[in-house]
């Protein structure tokens, strides 16, 4: 009978301990996140706050990424998108607080507010889930006229009868 009574009182504080994390029971620590290109088919990479690639692939893309990089510090992301004959872009992820974090606030939780939700990181969400990027051709070179500098001895002797002499 004894041991009954302290597996009921046990349980009630470890359901306190799991009750009082509001984003923990709301929410996740790991989102889905969807990229989409124009034209399909782009090289993707991903990459941490720290460098570290996350995800090396194409597009259409779905990645799951975390919200947080560890106790009380929200994680933060760059998409690097690039294909030959379009400019490459860089576009960065960020994440901010989940508003079921603040629950903790309403129902007393200063467990989950101070240890739960910060360890699992579900007291951060990512700010978006999809991105959509359209990549622009690259028109350096391409019908765009250019000053280039360059030494009468590396051009060649048969192109030098074309040279204009400037004078000041």
């Amino acid at each position: 009978m004894r041991s009954n009574k302290l597996f009921i009182i046990l349980s009630c504080l470890a359901s306190l301990f799991i009750l009082e994390s509001c984003a923990s029971i709301f929410s996740k620590s790991t989102y889905p996140f969807r990229l989409s290109t124009s034209p399909a088919g782009v090289n993707v990479v991903i990459k941490n706050s720290n460098g570290v690639e996350v995800f090396n692939g194409s597009s259409p893309a779905l990645v799951d990424l975390k919200a947080s990089e560890g106790f009380f510090k929200k994680a933060s992301y760059t998409v690097n998108v690039f294909l030959e004959g379009y400019k490459p872009q860089t576009l960065p992820i960020y994440c901010k607080i989940d508003g079921w974090y603040f629950g903790n606030l309403l129902i007393g939780g200063l467990l989950g507010m101070l240890i739960v939700d910060p360890a699992t990181g579900a007291m951060y969400k990512l700010e978006t889930e999809f991105m959509s990027i359209t990549m622009a051709e690259n028109t350096t070179g391409q019908n765009n006229p250019q000053l280039k500098i360059l030494d009468i001895a590396s051009i060649p002797k048969e192109l030098r009868k074309e040279l204009i002499e400037i004078h000041p």
